[in-house]
């Protein structure tokens, strides 16, 4: 039923985005499926209902800042036919392949922004990792994980708006002195609150974070094999 469901959507993204696009959609949801999975495994066993919305918000911003890097795809797709199969440049498509990178980029970032603004609200601490269930398992059995995936989503929750600042500003006439201090003022004003909100929101592991005796076995939760790797 499953593979049958997935095989009408690839159909229908052929249909009606091409080729191109489509490509790149499924590369974005196949590279971003085990944060999505682990949403969905958080939200309905997560003993904090209100934490799990939170975290829940983590894992599918997490998936969107993974999968945003395959717009690049299409982008080299159209690249790759116009210089070796002498396919017309298509200007308009490159530019809406940039826009979704950056589309996608931008709505990570609100997420993230609004699930660390909400943890800190509720005075909850969080753990994100694209393979939770597989992570937990393992912490379980003895072997620490610490991948927290979250403080990459707040990273670009910061660093996106004030990248945006500073391109307004930069693209009027400034001071030299002005324009010398653009690296280390960034810097500052990425790393301060990002250290910040880290030692109030993040949790060391998943196990910190459930606080709970919640035993995940990785062969229900997409047929993944315990281990290591990848997280």
């Amino acid at each position: 039923m499953l593979a049958s469901l997935v095989a009408v959507l690839c159909l229908a993204m052929l249909l009606t985005l091409g080729p191109k696009f489509s490509t790149s959609i499924l590369m974005a949801v196949f590279v971003a499926r085990h944060s999505f999975q682990s949403a969905a495994w958080v939200y309905a066993n997560d003993p904090r209902p209100d934490r799990g919305k939170i975290c829940t918000m983590f894992h599918v911003s997490v998936g969107i800042w993974l999968g945003a890097p395959s717009a690049l795809l299409t982008l080299g797709i159209i690249v790759f036919s116009h210089k070796y199969l002498q396919v017309p440049l298509d200007m308009a498509r490159a530019n809406r392949t940039l826009l979704s990178l950056f589309s996608a980029i931008g709505i990570s970032a609100i997420l993230g922004g609004v699930a660390s603004l909400v943890a800190l609200w509720k005075g909850v601490r969080i753990w994100v990792n694209p393979h939770f269930c597989r992570a937990l398992a393992e912490e379980q059995a003895g072997r620490h994980i610490r991948s927290n995936y979250g403080l990459f989503v707040t990273a670009t929750s910061i660093t996106v708006p004030v990248l945006a600042v500073l391109a307004v500003v930069l693209m009027n006439e400034v001071h030299p002195a002005i324009a010398a201090a653009v690296v280390p003022v960034t810097i500052l004003v990425v790393t301060i609150p990002l250290s910040w909100l880290s030692s109030r929101i993040f949790a060391a592991g998943p196990t910190d974070y459930l606080q709970s005796h919640i035993r995940c076995d990785p062969s229900e939760y997409g047929g993944e094999q315990s281990s290591s790797q990848s997280l």
